[in-house]
This record gives C-alpha cells, structure tokens and sequence, in this order.
C-alpha cells in the first residue's frame, strides 16, 4: 500500500494522485484523484478506492482478478479428541440416572500464514503444499 504522496501519469493529459493530503478521507489511498485535460484547463474527479478496486475487476479478464486478489495458504496443526462427560441428573429424568455423553473436540492450531500475489497452482508438489506460480510473497 502506497502511504505518501504519489502521482502516475497516463499520457499527456491523465494523472492520477494519491495522498495528497493529510486529511482521513484521504491517506492509505482511500480516495484516487484523477486529474484530466491540458494544463491550465484541467478538472478534477475523486473516487473511492474499493470503487476503484471493483470496477478494475469488472474490467478485466479472470487472469487479471487472480492477480488482484491475494490467495492464503495457511498451515495448521489438527488436533482431535473425544470428550466425555458423566452427568448424574437431579430431576426431569429419574433421580439418580447417570448418563454419559460424548462430544468430538477439534482443534486447528495454524503454524504459518503466507499471502502469495497471484494465483497458485492447482497441483500439489510431492510435499503436498501448493506452490506459487510468482515468488512475490506479502508479508504479514
């Protein structure tokens, strides 16, 4: 994410400018100016970024989305058990009855999170962990 002042340009007449003021409305490019025209003669409109973000996507093909949209692979440790319980009931069944119920207890415990830029591929490596088709990994 881009967290200062930037300004792209397309051709001669099309700018677009992000950050450029301090204001909430603004910074981590929530809103996207785009400046048109020559100058001197220029006007101005503002958009919001998932506004932007979503009509990118309308635009483009699904290749194009895949790239745009991060896939996670998180790593996680299962752990299973049984639990059980012995209860003994006081009342609304006969005074006395025990009764034991058993209830499966599952666990994922995530060891690791990566956040890959692009798609991955749909077939496993001999590990058994997908691998991505770009090595541009995003931290976190």
């Amino acid at each position: 994410m881009i967290s200062e002042f930037r300004e792209f340009k397309f051709g001669d007449k099309v700018k677009m400018v992000v950050n450029w003021n301090g204001s909430e409305d603004v910074k981590d490019c929530k809103k996207i100016k785009f400046v048109i025209g020559e100058r001197g003669k220029e006007q101005s409109f503002y958009i919001d970024r998932e506004e932007l973000v979503s009509f990118m996507l309308l635009m483009g093909t699904e290749k194009d989305a895949e790239k745009l949209i991060p896939e996670k692979i998180t790593k996680v440790t299962r752990y299973e058990t049984i639990l059980e319980f012995k209860i003994k009931a006081s009342h609304n069944i006969k005074k006395g009855d025990e009764f034991t119920v058993r209830a499966p207890h599952i666990v994922n415990l995530p060891v690791s999170e990566d956040v890959f830029k692009g798609s991955l591929k749909r077939t496993p490596s001999p590990s058994g962990i997908f691998r991505p088709q770009q090595p541009t990994i995003i931290t976190k």
